[in-house]
């Protein structure tokens, strides 16, 4: 029913109408939160942005359904271990159109159903950085895949809230346009700090500790404990992120916040969740 009011008044330009449907639809889709109704979800909010823009929304509006599209809600029955990223998500892996492609196969709308990592995380969003120049001197922002879709992802993010101890911190993370980095240069780094406004630098290394999510040929370099995904997308193409495991030299110490940099090489590095123990 909700898709057909979308249909109807989509076509009749009703906008207020289709605007209702829309949001009947998410909130279907959001109660049974699935690959396949994360997917549709994205899809059914790009109507909902199409509507608002013809419509002169402010940038503010905009601003709004850009970030509602990348961060479906939580599911309240998820341990606090698994860090809550919703308020730094930037893209989204159920939908090129909200990442970095203009086809299924760049997106992870797979991952949400196929990991089975021992691991678990709070797959939802994606928190995109941007890398730093190629041959021909453009970043990942320059890229027409990226500029097709109206991202622009920044070289850091910062204040990611832990408010926690913990022994260990897992990350689940992946490289964009990365088959050229340099092996053994800094791609990612991530900065854990303390309460007492000490810190603990973690520096993952190209082609040791981060690769280009397609660049399977990799997957044996990585020991067992490091893999965080191997397998087929659903298109039947592999793909590959690893899990790096930082172990706290300080676990009596409260983890306050992280704070994330691109290595600025050729690699623009993404997190797609972060796991304490």
């Amino acid at each position: 029913v909700a898709t057909t009011a979308i249909r109807i008044g989509d076509r009749l330009k009703i906008d207020n109408t289709t605007l209702s449907g829309i949001d009947y639809k998410v909130q279907l889709l959001e109660k049974e939160p699935s690959s396949q109704n994360l997917t549709e979800r994205v899809i059914t909010l790009n109507y909902k942005k199409n509507i608002l823009t013809r419509n002169n929304a402010s940038k503010g509006e905009i601003e709004l359904i850009n970030k509602e599209i990348c961060t479906p809600p939580r599911n309240s029955n998820l341990n606090k271990n698994l860090v809550n990223l919703e308020n730094h998500f930037n893209a989204s892996p159920f939908h090129y159109s909200n990442w970095h492609g203009n086809w299924e196969n760049q997106d992870m709308r797979f991952l949400f159903d196929a990991y089975n990592g021992q691991i678990p995380f709070d797959l939802r969003g994606i928190i995109q950085l941007n890398s730093g120049p190629n041959d021909n001197g453009n970043t990942a922002n320059d890229f027409g895949w990226v500029k097709g879709v109206n991202k622009e992802y920044p070289n850091s993010i910062e204040n990611i809230t832990i408010n926690s101890k913990a022994t260990k911190m897992h990350f689940l993370v992946g490289g964009l346009f990365a088959n050229g980095m340099k092996k053994g240069l800094t791609a990612f780094e991530i900065t854990i700090n303390y309460e007492d406004n000490s810190s603990s630098v973690v520096n993952l290394i190209a082609k040791e500790d981060i690769f280009d999510w397609w660049e399977t040929d990799w997957v044996d370099s990585v020991a067992p404990e490091n893999l965080g995904f191997y397998g087929p997308n659903n298109l039947g193409n592999e793909r590959f992120l690893t899990k790096p495991i930082w172990t706290n030299p300080n676990p009596e110490k409260v983890i306050s916040h992280i704070d994330l940099k691109s290595g600025l090489i050729k690699c623009a590095p993404f997190l797609l969740g972060i796991t304490l123990e």
